[in-house]
């Protein structure tokens, strides 16, 4: 089963949006404050 609160996204531009979505809905499950404080939590492979 995989992880819902991790999820991989294309090196397209489009999917920056998509990218930006997920983390705020995810944040937001895990009742964290203010997404505008988050640019740290986000990791690129």
């Amino acid at each position: 089963m995989p992880d819902p609160m991790q999820k991989f996204f294309d090196a397209t531009p489009e999917s920056v949006g998509h990218a930006r979505a997920f983390a705020a809905t995810t944040l937001a499950s895990w009742a964290w404050p203010s997404t505008s404080t988050t640019s740290g939590c986000v990791s690129q492979n």
